[in-house]
């Protein structure tokens, strides 16, 4: 997880406050912003640290990925993620999921906007550089923190493999 631009935002506050006392204090000012730059610290400190421990509640998500019976060599074929949501709450996210590295991939990352207890199809296209075996690891999802202060990246789903086969053409 990481802090997002709102939060960076919000910590603008005790910074200026801080700034500001600097200022006062080499100004020689018997001014003070103290209080305000403690309080205001203390609410983002409180703010933050609670938007993190409710974000560590992992969605109940499931996750399949569904790929044609045989991958071509060569040739776009698509993949379809089926999420489903068992979780009270919607989901808003950017869905990635792990292709392997010599594939070339279309439409990913994929939005997903998850109601309550509901299942979504996502499909994007994959065109296989080279034959053998591949694993497609584990999805992952982009995310926002309830209130929207941290940018959380959980993984859900397992890895699955698949075979790449060479492409036949009929004449």
């Amino acid at each position: 997880m990481t802090p997002s631009p709102r939060l960076l935002a919000l910590a603008a506050v005790p910074l200026g406050l801080g700034a500001l006392e600097f200022a006062l204090r080499v100004s020689g000012s018997e001014a003070s912003v103290l209080v305000p730059w403690w309080a205001s610290l203390a609410m983002l400190l409180l703010l933050s640290l609670t938007d993190l421990l409710a974000a560590q509640r992992a969605h109940a998500l499931d996750v399949q990925r569904e790929v044609p019976g045989n991958l071509s060599q060569g040739r776009w074929q698509d993949v379809t993620l089926l999420v489903t949501s068992r979780d009270a709450r919607p989901l808003l996210a950017e869905v990635f999921d792990a292709v392997p590295p010599s594939f070339a991939v279309r439409h990913q990352p994929r939005a997903l906007d998850l109601p309550p207890a509901q299942a979504a199809r996502l499909t994007y296209s994959v065109c296989p550089q080279v034959r053998g075996d591949f694993a497609f690891a584990a999805v992952q999802l982009r995310r926002r923190s309830r209130l929207g202060l941290w940018m959380l990246r959980p993984r859900i789903g397992g890895a699955t493999s698949e075979r790449v086969f060479p492409a036949v053409s009929w004449r």
